[in-house]
């Protein structure tokens, strides 16, 4: 479920973003009982560093 973004050939893949989602029910990043509907994050590709998330409706938005 996840892939790179397309890049610039002149950045050689340096600015590579993976983006990962699913549609299941998921917990979040908090320690909650509290479910949402959803997720997408980007995570950059070398590093593996989240670069950001959303959870539910903010998917949409």
């Amino acid at each position: 479920m996840g892939s790179p973004l397309p890049h610039s050939p002149a950045t050689d893949g340096k600015d590579e973003v993976w983006t990962v989602f699913s549609t299941q029910s998921t917990p979040g990043l908090q320690h909650s009982n509290q479910l949402f509907g959803g997720f997408i994050a980007r995570n950059e590709a070398t590093t593996g560093g989240l670069l950001h998330a959303y959870w539910g409706q903010m998917c949409k938005q």
